[in-house]
């Protein structure tokens, strides 16, 4: 998409068209995601004649991601509005539950979000992106309530109320079987507290690309969960 505007804005200014800067996304050879922006302008000889179209970029992805990052939260923040409504119910059904996580989902751009409730019946609902494998019913889904081997780290956290975030590489050998299994590249796992006890845990899930969420993503997440809790509460 970014190769056909930088070609776009090229004919145009080749033909006479005033073409203001813009932003375009560059792959480096490491295979990063870099944000420029373009400003390009033609040099021409005394009979003005073309000989070359000098283009300047600006590296900008830092601010980019900012400003994404406060959109995002934006929207997230929307859906938890959405979302303490359901809760204050005094019945919240399945059906509920999964919408509550498909407003949650699209708002982040995340492949997968699941809800797993720390009760008897460890009550798991789910969300995913189109052509995202489902996974909650899947009898080696592991039990983050309970230090476990390989999710002892994860687990503590939880309890402790904090979150969790990371991608393959960062967690130990069988939480990356686990990330494997899953075809999951990165996740973010936000504990749900109500009367000071873990209540549930909202888990969100990137699987076409490596995420590292960024400081007001995970306080939007942070506060969906406060208010879930007391919604619950």
């Amino acid at each position: 998409k970014s190769k056909e505007v930088v070609l776009k804005n090229f004919l145009k200014r080749i033909t006479g068209k005033e073409v203001k800067e813009y932003e375009a996304e560059f792959v480096t050879k490491e295979g990063q995601i870099k944000i420029g922006k373009i400003r390009g302008s033609l040099i021409r000889d005394k009979d003005e004649r073309l000989i070359a179209d000098l283009v300047m970029i600006t590296e900008i992805t830092d601010e980019y991601n900012v400003q994404q990052a406060r959109l995002k939260k934006e929207k997230i923040l929307e859906a938890i509005s959405y979302s303490a409504r359901y809760f204050l119910k005094s019945r919240t059904q399945q059906h509920d539950y999964e919408k509550i996580l498909q407003k949650i989902g699209e708002s982040s751009d995340a492949d997968r979000v699941i809800l797993v409730i720390n009760d008897l019946l460890m009550q798991r609902y789910e969300w995913v992106h189109a052509g995202v494998k489902p996974i909650i019913q899947d009898k080696h889904y592991p039990n983050f309530f309970s230090p476990s081997k390989g999710f002892r780290t994860i687990s503590r956290k939880l309890l402790d109320g904090e979150y969790v975030q990371g991608s393959v590489e960062d967690f130990s050998d069988e939480a990356e079987d686990f990330l494997e299994r899953y075809d999951i590249k990165s996740l973010l796992i936000q504990p749900i507290f109500v009367k000071k006890k873990i209540w549930a845990y909202l888990s969100v899930h990137m699987s076409h690309r490596q995420k590292e969420w960024l400081e007001e993503e995970i306080e939007s997440f942070s506060i969906a969960a406060e208010l879930i809790g007391a919604a619950i509460e």
